[in-house]
């Protein structure tokens, strides 16, 4: 019934199931439809690689295949020398005289690849005839593998280099972060000694400048950057965050009035930290700095009421 089914689907009208198949068909007396056939799919002709697709699939391989398709070309090639030799005459000449076909003859054959292959050129062995063409064919793919295997192991030292002043960067800005949160923890507890003066009203503007610019930077370390810090080392900066967090909260609970700048500052603190807590950071660390991020998440609510 699936056949019935199909040939329907093709365009037959006069469709029916026996068991007889056609042969019964016709003795009923039933006509034969010639109805149209399903189009047969046109063969697909193989794609042909240019060039430049053949480069750029060299290019996508690593230093070991490319290594092993030199050596498998080099090998080839002499064995092509040596047939040459054998087959037709035009092989290699040694001393004005042909390389045999012998083992050492293949041996010369390969003696030669391996010069042809580096472009070193000898001359103690020469092509003649068509192994001329074979040779300069060769001397053209041996070379461009060859560079590319070099460009390999230069890209592979450049990113070696690149990472490693990355990684230097990273530590560097690490070291910078918490050096100046130290710095803000420092000029907050000296201000609190003299707050009623108006300048050092103004010194709290300064330094709750500085402190948005090193919460927004710890904010990229947790969200934007592609390392991610030692969990020791996050520990300690969220300590110091935290304890200039908390100065800074207790300072501008003291002021009455807040001034407008300031209260902006604070804001753009309060902000960046709503987005740190243990269940909002991407990255899993472990509960003590979960413990951590939370605190300073809260600390920010503390500074927005104000």
């Amino acid at each position: 019934m699936q056949a019935v089914r199909l040939l329907k689907e093709l365009g037959y009208q006069q469709v029916v199931h026996l068991e007889g198949g056609m042969e019964a068909w016709r003795q009923a007396g039933f006509e034969v439809e010639a109805g149209p056939r399903p189009e047969r799919a046109k063969p697909v002709a193989p794609k042909v690689r240019s060039a430049s697709d053949l480069l750029e699939s060299l290019g996508s391989r690593t230093v070991a295949e490319l290594a092993r398709i030199w050596l498998i070309m080099v090998v080839a090639t002499a064995v092509v020398y040596w047939l040459l030799g054998a087959m037709t005459g035009n092989g290699l000449v040694q001393d004005g005289q042909p390389v045999g076909v012998t083992w050492r003859g293949l041996g010369e054959a390969l003696y030669f690849s391996g010069v042809t292959a580096t472009s070193v050129g000898y001359g103690d062995v020469l092509p003649q005839g068509l192994s001329r063409v074979v040779s300069l064919a060769e001397a053209v793919a041996e070379l461009l593998i060859f560079g590319g295997i070099v460009s390999k192991m230069v890209s592979r030292r450049q990113d070696r280099l690149i990472e490693d002043i990355n990684r230097n960067s990273f530590e560097e800005r690490l070291g910078r972060v918490r050096t100046n949160l130290h710095f803000i923890l420092t000029e907050l507890q000296s201000v609190s000694t003299g707050l009623a003066e108006e300048r050092m009203r103004v010194r709290l503007e300064s330094i709750a400048a500085v402190f948005v610019g090193e919460v927004r930077t710890i904010h990229d370390l947790l969200y934007g950057s592609l390392q991610e810090p030692e969990e020791l080392v996050l520990g300690t900066i969220l300590d110091s965050l935290a304890a200039a967090m908390q100065e800074m909260a207790g300072l501008t609970e003291s002021l009455c009035p807040c001034p407008a700048s300031l209260h902006v500052r604070l804001e753009s603190i309060s902000a960046l930290c709503s987005e740190i807590c243990g269940e909002c950071v991407p990255r899993q660390y472990e509960k003590v700095l979960h413990e951590k991020l939370d605190t300073v998440q809260a600390l920010g609510v503390r500074l927005a009421q104000r």
